[in-house]
């Protein structure tokens, strides 16, 4: 049976519960800690993500509870709460060693440790998480006191129907003189802020039905205007969208201008997830004249899958066209240059590869990184590949990384030659880790001798940092799952070394018995 997200969660609970009561070297801790890894590599195989929203005193699964502790000493979520963390997010490809070490960092009771800066010193590869910075949100932990409006919305909606002179059972008539529609606007907007203006727009995209005047036009202009300076983008969607079968009629093109669009510059960290979507969907009718403007603002978002949502949004308003972004590509400023190349590899347009080409020795990794991700949407494996002799660690991850995911065979044997260099041992963790991960996605019908080779070999000089090498491919065999792989694993758990021994018996915990991997 499936495992369900309510279970996982538990196991989640409980691993970090055990890690506090017995440390993480206990067998309490490890029989918790190996069924909750086992069970969300398994959810992961098909969901490939799991998305936590952390809230005060409880976590939740999209729209469900699944975490909830009132006391604040014990509670969990609490204590992610307080520092800052919204939301966790754990990627299919995760790690036991990723797994342990997040369970170490949240079950820590040290007060003073902040949690969100020590996750983020770890840089997991598999575990991201969304954190509110102090300039985003003032923490007092108590219902924000809202200023009271007497406002009766039934009689203020009765009014401005009485003042039309409409009877309020009747349905309304749409045929509205252009005294009626003089009289209509006013009434507008001496109480727009105290009724809904729904019903006033769907009066006028009626009218509009039977007459195309352009005072019911001017009016709908009006009411976008008004929606959109309220931060109202589900009504502003409304209207754009029901007029979008008027080719002669564009509201869009009316409003469309630069100050519009920076007026924007710090809305997509604030507004909640419904009105971001709707947001989102009106940015979708603006042409391409305001990709420009809308690259300029990108900067200022710091929810990053929210500018990854708008990053796609830009993409498409270009259709293909590359154009309104090639000027950002000598920009000084390096989010803006960042941006902008991301957007024009999500494009796909391949006549903007030489233009990247000449960026690659950019001397900020951030712009390479860049590079890197718009060369993996662009399938140019062979140009990412030459990253991997980048100064910079997180350059090189990256593109081991991007190789993981698009594929390249020809890299297998310079990957295989790397990871037998003494040299290999100095990388951190996290680029051996990407090296073995790789490895496995470009494998050949060798794979299993080199591992093998691996994991037996006599190391005399450097046992300790050799041992994580061992570790690293033994992780592999258990993740390529042939008949061949497990017939290794279970003889180097049957070895009088004690360290091959134990890391061949964890790896076999993560093999089925079938081994159907003919690859390798």
């Amino acid at each position: 049976m499936p495992v369900k997200i309510t279970e996982l969660t538990n196991e989640l609970i409980k691993s970090i519960k055990a890690a506090q009561m017995y440390q993480t070297t206990h067998p309490s801790f490890k029989n918790f800690f190996n069924q909750l890894y086992q069970d969300l590599v398994e959810y992961l195989k098909t969901s490939y993500q799991i998305v936590f929203q952390i809230e005060r005193f409880s976590i939740r699964y999209e729209n469900y509870v699944v975490y909830e502790e009132t006391e604040k000493d014990i509670s969990i979520a609490f204590r992610l709460f307080r520092d800052g963390i919204r939301e966790i997010r754990f990627s299919e490809g995760i790690t036991d060693d990723e797994l342990l070490i997040f369970i170490e960092v949240v079950s820590r009771t040290d007060r003073e440790q902040d949690i969100a800066l020590n996750l983020w010193e770890c840089d997991l590869s598999h575990i991201s998480f969304y954190v509110v910075e102090e300039e985003e949100e003032k923490l007092t932990y108590s219902i924000p006191e809202m200023p009271k409006m007497e406002i009766n919305y039934d009689e203020a909606v009765k009014g401005v129907l009485l003042k039309e002179k409409i009877e309020f059972t009747d349905k309304i008539n749409v045929d509205i003189t252009p005294e009626e529609l003089r009289q209509l606007k006013s009434a507008i907007t001496e109480v727009e802020k105290q009724i809904p203006i729904g019903i006033v727009i769907s009066t006028l995209i009626d009218a509009l039905k039977k007459s195309q005047s352009q005072e019911i036009i001017d009016a709908l202009v009006e009411m976008l205007e008004l929606s959109i300076s309220t931060n109202d983008f589900n009504n502003a969607c409304l209207i754009v969208n029901q007029l979008w079968n008027y080719h002669d009629i564009n509201l869009i093109s009316r409003i469309e201008n630069e100050t519009l669009v920076m007026s924007f510059a710090g809305l997509p960290d604030i507004l909640d997830e419904q009105s971001f979507n709707d947001f989102s969907a009106l940015i979708g009718f603006f042409s391409k004249k305001s990709v420009a403007h809308f690259v300029r603002i990108l900067k200022n978002i710091k929810n990053q899958q929210r500018l990854a949502a708008l990053q796609n949004r830009l993409a498409y308003i270009c259709q293909g066209d590359p154009s309104p972004l090639i000027d950002f590509l000598k920009s000084s400023d390096l989010q803006t240059l960042t941006n902008a190349i991301i957007i024009l590899g999500i494009i796909k347009n391949r006549s903007v590869i030489p233009l990247l080409e000449n960026l690659i020795l950019h001397p900020a990794y951030q712009v390479r990184m860049a590079i890197i991700d718009a060369l993996t949407e662009l399938g140019e494996a062979k140009m990412i590949a030459g990253f991997l002799n980048d100064v910079q660690t997180e350059v090189r991850i990256k593109a081991l990384q991007a190789l993981e995911r698009i594929k390249y065979p020809p890299i297998y044997q310079r990957l295989i030659k790397t990871i037998k260099k003494r040299a290999f041992l100095k990388l951190n963790y996290n680029e051996q880790k990407a090296y073995f991960n790789c490895l496995i996605a470009n494998r050949d019908s060798r794979i299993t001798r080199h591992l093998e080779q691996i994991l037996f070999k006599w190391a005399i000089f450097s046992g300790k940092k050799y041992l994580i090498k061992r570790q690293l491919a033994a992780q592999a065999l258990a993740k390529l799952n042939s008949s061949k792989a497990i017939e290794i694993l279970k003889k180097g758990a049957g070895k009088r070394n004690e360290d091959i021994r134990a890391i061949c018996e964890n790896a076999l915990k993560f093999t089925s018995t079938t081994g159907e991997d003919k690859n390798a």
